[in-house]
């Protein structure tokens, strides 16, 4: 089904809703543990605030009060850790300031204790914004208004959201007109994007997160349902690791490629400016609810890499394939292997895999296992790839070979019922791998296509390296699209692509009892 077909369904499951003022406060939670989560507020007006958590949304007795300040300069925006809760019950959130509480309020459910089974309902998705494709206005003839997917997915009821990277396109413009096919090519029914279409500095970004954030359909989302974060190249600029922007090109490799020196935000393509990196890892943890954690790299004074046990049935991996990478633009070879997620992150998940009781393990890496990436082509025209797969076998690029050793590590060790959650490339893929030919899938990529983003109709080829197994696929004739997974308490798992309706996509199920 085509984008503007989606969107006219929208009209007949009436998800019309007025948008509320453009200086709404904003809540939302994430990161949830057994005994708490992370509160995000974003306020219209700087000042002290408190926190308030309930077990009822009346608020008629709060459990706990935690003390927010925010300031002009930090966005009005804060965060609280909020622990001590007890595991597997719901709660309540709300910010009150010096006049009383403030209109908007939050629920999220903790985890339950790492020793019960319980079953679980999570949603996951990427690509949000790119391509000119932006929140809807009220009061077109499309009878529809914002982001409209997240309608249909709160009504989902999870537990969870994975956001996996790509939620915002920093380096993109969006304008009045809608680029959904179908439409009059002088429509004026979105809500423009501000600023050039590109990104300079922290303010930049901020605004960028916030033309996001503040959709009313989107932010309704984030009241109801947790999210878990993890971040791709769009948060910070296409096709780029924060390496990239921070060393730069040797001599030799700047010789080779002139393009690899470009350190202008205003062209394309970026691939040297320091203070750009700082800038967006910034202002990706101040718009996402993500806990405190060391960085054992040293690289950075906190990591967005983290794992989340839902009891004993799920574990849920978050990578990130952004902050360590090795530059596109270096050859993958036996004597200089290439590495994605660094030597301390790829430790750290090993360790994980390794360690955990859990039934399921879900691996979210916001890149591909088998769909090659990368738009920009060296000197020899080979595309350097940007996701794990090398694509063609002469093309020195990807980091197949970090790829490989991680599988084979899942291999060696016989650790079972592991799924990988990608986004990064428009399209949709249930993938089964049966590396050792055996005859039985070793584990399986659910590969989702984007939330509001341009659907890519390109003809993507699979890699055939780790014997792929298309179990569903709508390369070519790819539209918007969220991946639903249940757990049951029993322990089978079933994946789901739903549109932007919230049905079932055809063909789009894959059911798996644990092994």
């Amino acid at each position: 089904m085509r984008p503007a077909a989606n969107l006219r369904i929208l009209l007949l499951a009436g998800l019309i809703g007025a948008a509320p003022s453009a200086g709404a406060q904003l809540l939302a939670s994430g990161d949830p543990t057994h005994d708490g989560a992370v509160l995000w507020v974003q306020a219209d007006t700087p000042g002290d605030y408190t926190v308030e958590i309930a077990e009822d949304a009346g608020y008629t007795r709060a459990i706990k009060r935690l003390a927010l300040a925010l300031s002009e300069d930090g966005g009005r925006m804060g965060q609280v850790l909020v622990d001590g809760l007890g595991a597997g019950r719901r709660f309540y959130f709300r910010v009150v300031g010096p006049s009383g509480p403030l209109p908007n309020t939050g629920t999220f459910a903790t985890a339950p204790a790492p020793s019960e089974t319980r079953p679980l309902t999570l949603l996951f998705g990427a690509d949000l914004g790119g391509q000119g494709y932006g929140r809807i206005r009220p009061g077109t003839p499309l009878g529809l208004d914002g982001f409209p997917i997240f309608a249909a997915m709160q009504r989902d009821n999870a537990d969870l959201f994975l956001a996996l990277g790509d939620m915002l396109y920093s380096d993109r413009p969006v304008t009045a007109k809608a680029p959904d096919p179908g439409l009059s090519a002088d429509n004026d029914f979105q809500i423009a994007k501000p600023g050039p279409g590109y990104v300079t500095n922290v303010a930049d970004f901020r605004r960028d997160w916030h033309y996001h954030r503040s959709d009313h359909r989107f932010a309704a989302f984030l009241r109801a349902v947790p999210m878990v974060a993890t971040w791709d190249d769009h948060e910070i600029v296409n096709d780029i690791g924060v390496p990239e922007l921070t060393k730069g090109p040797n001599t030799e490799e700047a010789a080779r490629d002139p393009r690899l020196a470009q350190a202008d935000p205003s062209k394309r393509p970026l691939q040297f400016n320091p203070q750009f990196a700082r800038d967006a890892r910034q202002v990706m943890f101040e718009y996402n609810p993500i806990r405190v954690l060391p960085d054992p790299s040293g690289g950075f004074e906190r990591r967005l890499y983290r794992a989340l046990a839902w009891g004993t049935r799920a574990e849920i991996v978050m990578l990130d394939t952004r902050s360590y990478r090795d530059p596109k633009y270096w050859h993958d070879t036996a004597e200089r292997p290439k590495t994605m997620l660094g030597a301390a992150q790829k430790q750290w998940l090993k360790d994980t895999l390794a360690a955990s009781p859990a039934t399921w393990k879900l691996v979210v890496s916001s890149v591909p296992l088998s769909i090659p990436g990368g738009n920009l082509r060296d000197p020899e025209r080979r595309f350097y790839r940007d996701s794990w797969a090398r694509g063609e076998r002469d093309n020195p690029y990807g980091y197949e070979r970090e790829l490989l050793e991680i599988v084979a590590f899942i291999k060696e060790r016989g650790i079972r019922n592991v799924v990988f959650l990608t986004g990064d490339q428009h399209v949709s893929n249930i993938i089964a791998y049966d590396t050792d030919r055996d005859g039985i899938a070793d584990f399986h990529e659910a590969n989702i296509g984007p939330l509001r983003a341009g659907p890519s109709q390109a003809a993507k080829t699979i890699d055939q390296t780790l014997n792929p197994r298309v179990v569903f696929s709508d390369i070519g004739r790819a539209t918007f699209a969220y991946g639903r997974i249940t757990i049951a308490a029993a322990g089978a798992l079933t994946v789901e692509f739903r549109g932007v309706d919230g049905a079932p996509i055809a063909g789009a199920q894959l059911h798996l009892t644990p092994r």
